[in-house]
């Protein structure tokens, strides 16, 4: 399976891949260590298309295989796992903070090679917490931003996503897990199966 950087050099041949900046080639999954068949990468915080991020921890990242096949069901459809090395409060304001700063990057830094001039300022994030039970450590959100997707031709799209937080006592690391698609959540083929990949990807 072609990691995804490998899928978009492949694809265009113009611009970097969603995250050209990894150090580590042949990344480990410690995280989402399934589905083997979807793409994955792995990258060390700070990220250099989002200097502003300035927690210390790494990301993992699975991609659908129909990721940037816009006609694909699964156009622009993955998981994402954060780990921070620390206890931080993420709360919908720093989890709103975050996404800005992460896709606002993201989406700048592709339109450089490709020459497009995506309007980042339109790209707010919105996250609403999903109340739980007071036992309950893990905390749900459910959130979205538009995206100039640069990757393709810098159409505008919106983003859904579903967000799982939570702090290991023993590691003392904070946990962030985030399932993303422009797909309507009606589609549930769609979300589904994202779901699904989170469920079996338990952090321990």
């Amino acid at each position: 399976m072609k990691t995804f950087r490998n899928f978009i050099l492949s694809a265009t041949l113009i611009f970097l891949s969603f995250h050209a900046f990894s150090q580590n080639q042949n990344p480990t999954a410690v995280i989402l260590k399934t589905p083997t068949d979807w793409g994955f990468e792995k990258y060390k915080f700070p990220i250099d298309f989002a200097p502003g991020i300035n927690y210390k921890g790494f990301e993992e990242i699975r991609f659908s295989p129909g990721m940037m096949d816009t006609t694909s069901a699964f156009y622009f459809s993955y998981i994402f796992a954060v780990a921070i090395n620390d206890s931080v409060k993420l709360n919908e304001t720093a989890i709103e903070n975050f996404l800005n700063k992460y896709y606002r990057g993201l989406s700048a830094s592709v339109a450089k090679d490709k020459k497009l001039n995506p309007d980042t300022t339109q790209m707010k994030a919105t996250v609403k917490n999903i109340p739980t039970a007071p036992n309950v450590s893990t905390k749900s959100y459910d959130a979205g931003i538009t995206f100039f997707d640069t990757f393709s031709n810098g159409r505008k799209i919106y983003l859904s996503m579903e967000i799982e937080t939570s702090y290991n006592t023993a590691t003392h690391n904070t946990y962030m897990i985030v399932i993303v698609s422009p797909a309507e959540k009606d589609k549930t083929e769609v979300w589904n199966k994202l779901r699904e990949i989170r469920k079996s990807n338990v952090i321990n």
